[in-house]
């Protein structure tokens, strides 16, 4: 197989990583966002075989301290339940890093099975009551879970609550039997795409499932992965004669910021496969907003949305856009 596209989940996502990395299969991943996944050094000769098109959490933990220290100035003190491994613990890293200056802290309550969680959610709230509790997981079903517990528990009637782009979908909504902490969550996800590329995928997707793309967290990063993948397979195959995951990651490294931009759509695939086969780099606009890779680290990046939940408990709303690449 030359290349996966997935898994989702970070922790996953490492797990497939080492399982296959001496088979030269290319792994491009739609939301495994963990920083400890990152490609060290890549080069055009050595590109490296893990690929994402969601940004790395350096950004998403960065953006969280950023939004709590300017919007929420009484939050000198918080608690984080995180996920251990490498989702829950890097993001907390990257956060906890940012937040603890000027007297600001952290208490960090780790979890790995079910026990440990319910241990942590009913001892985040212990006296001195934090001013907010953080929860990071990659698993949705963590997070109902928190929430579930959070609604039997008098201690978090007056805590607000952040969670992660794991919550922000129709799976949260519909998972959470009691509702009553809803009010009091806030959370974040890489920024919501806007543009033609992103509305003929809205669109077409709408027609063919009967959901709206949006609210299903990484719908639109999962086909620009595999579209990625196509194109890589393009410039691998006209360039090195064989499909291969170097080759296709060779490829990968070929779209750039530079010149103009090409929508993915099916309508241009013989313009940008000509063009990634001849070598030249080609400017994509995706569906999940621009896909613009340092070379320097194969990574992209994007602006970090906070959200709340509706009132009627059934969308994700925007409430503010963060950019953190600065």
């Amino acid at each position: 197989v030359p290349a996966i596209v997935g898994p989702s989940a970070s922790g996953d996502a490492k797990l497939v990583v080492e399982a296959i990395q001496e088979t030269g299969t290319l792994v491009i991943s739609p939301s495994a966002s963990s920083p400890e996944l990152a490609v060290v050094d890549p080069t055009d000769e050595n590109p490296g075989l893990f690929w994402r098109t969601v940004p790395s959490d350096k950004l998403q933990g960065g953006a969280i301290s950023d939004y709590l220290v300017k919007n929420q100035a009484a939050a000198k003190n918080v608690v984080v339940i995180d996920e251990t491994g490498p989702y829950g613990t890097s993001l907390n890293g990257v956060f906890k890093t940012a937040f603890e200056k000027d007297g600001r802290t952290v208490k960090t309550l780790s979890f790995e099975g079910e026990s440990e969680r319910s241990a942590a959610i009913a001892g985040a709230t212990a006296a001195p009551a934090p001013a907010f509790v953080l929860f990071f997981s990659s698993q949705t079903p963590d997070v109902v879970a928190f929430l579930n517990s959070a609604a039997t528990l008098p201690s978090y009637d007056n805590i607000p609550i952040f969670l992660t782009d794991s919550a922000a979908n129709t799976d949260l909504l519909a998972g959470v039997k009691d509702k009553k902490r809803f009010p009091q969550v806030t959370g974040s996800r890489p920024a919501l795409p806007t543009g033609p590329t992103f509305d003929l995928f809205k669109i077409s997707y709408s027609g063919a499932f009967k959901k709206d793309p949006s609210a299903l967290g990484f719908a639109p990063q999962a086909y620009d992965a595999t579209w990625m993948v196509f194109y890589g397979s393009a410039f691998a195959l006209r360039n090195e004669g064989a499909l291969s995951g170097i080759g296709i990651a060779r490829g990968l490294r070929k779209i750039s910021k530079t010149g103009s931009e090409i929508p993915i759509t099916p309508a241009n695939w013989t313009k940008i496969a000509d063009a990634l086969g001849e070598g030249n780099g080609v400017n994509l606009d995706r569906a999940s907003g621009k896909l613009d890779y340092d070379p320097a680290t194969n990574e992209t990046s994007s602006p970090i949305e906070i959200w709340k939940i509706s009132t009627d408990a059934k969308n994700i709303e925007r409430v503010t856009e963060i950019d953190p690449s600065p």
